[in-house]
């Protein structure tokens, strides 16, 4: 079966043809020298295998150096609510979406630790009325419906912010892990 959206298999299939999130990606890191800070922001959703990147990203980090991320979070709010219709479900372009206790477990097997991990944080707040927008927009085919729909969107995520900013029902997540100093 083909997908709807032709950008969207382009997309995926770029990726898969370099491998983006696979070996090559993993191999070039390993080349690299240690880094201090290392962002993934809005990254590992996309790639088919972000275990083996978090992986070398934390290989590559200098002893106190840091791992950021952000992703879409699978317990938010939105996603109970909206299900498959959640835009943050956006597939094929999104392939993986990883549970925040199932991101620790990785990420501190190799040896980094959470210094901070929320779903209310600014960046992530800012991805409430983006999940609430285009959801809503994505249910209307025209343009005009489409825009009244994207605009009632951010509205509904205004009456929203005391339930999506509390307890850990944010639509995306944003983690912070440090790799401490060898001794």
């Amino acid at each position: 079966m083909e997908p709807k959206d032709n950008a969207g298999a382009g997309a995926a299939k770029n990726a898969s043809e370099r491998r983006i999130g696979g070996v090559e990606i993993v191999a070039e890191l390993q080349k690299l020298p240690p880094f201090d800070v290392i962002v993934l922001w809005q990254v590992i959703e996309h790639l088919p295998d972000p275990w083996q990147v978090l992986t070398a990203a934390a290989e590559r980090l200098a002893p106190n150096g840091v791992l950021v991320l952000d992703t879409p979070n699978p317990e938010a709010f939105q996603f109970r609510v909206l299900g498959r219709r959640w835009t943050h479900v956006d597939a094929p372009r999104h392939v993986t979406l990883i549970p925040a206790p199932l991101l620790v477990d990785h990420v501190t097997q190799g040896g980094l630790q959470p210094v901070l991990l929320t779903a209310a944080d600014k960046g992530s707040n800012g991805f409430n009325g983006f999940g609430w927008a285009f959801s809503l927009k994505n249910f209307f085919a025209g343009a005009t419906a489409g825009a009244i729909a994207h605009f009632m969107g951010r509205v509904l995520a205004k009456l929203l912010i005391p339930i999506e900013r509390t307890g850990w029902r944010g639509s995306t997540y944003t983690a912070v892990f440090k790799k401490e100093a060898t001794r």
